[in-house]
């Protein structure tokens, strides 16, 4: 089999279906600010229109995690730290994704002045989303060093790991499809993401096996872990969920820096110190 066809191919898909993708997400918002202006009227009550309109801000950003959950396969093949970085990107979407859509009911405890779990959770998230916004800037920082760049290209063995990741992708698909016969979004990239990291860590016993360094196993291991952590939004929309989300982002960070460290010192001449 060309491992490479298969890969180019994906890009190819990915490339053409970007555009489709924003188009349904505005048709959709279009339409639902329709059935918006059934239920509120955006001439007599305009305040009530505009609150709803942000809250189905949640149904666009649904399709377009649906385009970063593509995005995703397609970088399997290159990299561990492209994948795991758009996995850290698709948690932050879907934190922003669940602000929107619980916007309408925060809005009217803040107008009513009432502080209660809800305020707290939007005031979490607001923080969540600082912080893993730091870090993923971070980790994109670390992971396009030259020092890793061994690391990052020529992993063969990814390609394999992309075909797997599209045969998990095709038979959640039609699980939901044709068992469970319901789609939600949502439920979807869980089901993949929970997947995902069942394959990296399948892969990461394979190398294990062939006798990898420490460093790159140890390395495997934590992000395996960050991303277990990380995907914690997925299942729940609560303080705890959050918290233990920008841990696992910051686990996987750590870890690189760690990882890019180790590789700075062991490209520095002997006796030279590392420069900063």
């Amino acid at each position: 089999m060309n491992l490479k066809i298969v890969s180019e191919t994906l890009e190819w898909l990915e490339h053409k279906t970007k555009p489709l993708f924003v188009i349904v997400a505005l048709l959709l918002y279009a339409f639902s600010l329709y059935q918006l202006g059934l239920e509120v009227s955006p001439t007599k009550e305009l305040d009530a229109f505009l609150i709803g309109a942000l809250s189905n801000l949640s149904i666009p950003f649904g399709i377009i995690l649906l385009q970063e959950l593509l995005e995703l396969v397609v970088k399997t093949s290159e990299s561990n730290l492209l994948s795991a970085r758009h996995q850290y990107e698709i948690v932050v979407l879907v934190i922003v994704r669940s602000f929107f859509k619980k916007f309408g009911s925060v809005s009217g405890y803040v107008d009513a002045g009432k502080f209660n779990d809800t305020i707290e959770e939007a005031m979490v998230k607001l923080g969540a989303l600082i912080l893993l916004g730091i870090l993923v800037f971070i980790f994109r920082y670390l992971s396009r060093s030259k020092y890793l760049q061994n690391y990052v290209t020529g992993q063969v063995i990814n390609a394999y790991k992309q075909i797997l990741v599209v045969i998990l992708v095709l038979f959640v698909l039609g699980y939901m499809l044709f068992v469970q016969q319901s789609f939600d979004e949502i439920d979807f990239i869980r089901l993949v993401f929970t997947g995902i990291i069942i394959i990296d860590a399948i892969f990461l016993l394979i190398a294990i096996m062939r006798d990898s360094s420490f460093e790159s196993v140890a390395f495997e291991s934590l992000l395996i872990i960050s991303l277990i952590f990380a995907r914690f939004p997925l299942f729940a929309s609560n303080t705890l969920s959050y918290i233990l989300s920008v841990m696992g982002v910051f686990l996987g960070t750590f870890a690189l820096y760690l990882m890019y460290r180790g590789a700075e010192i062991n490209h520095s001449p002997p006796g030279q110190a590392v420069e900063h």
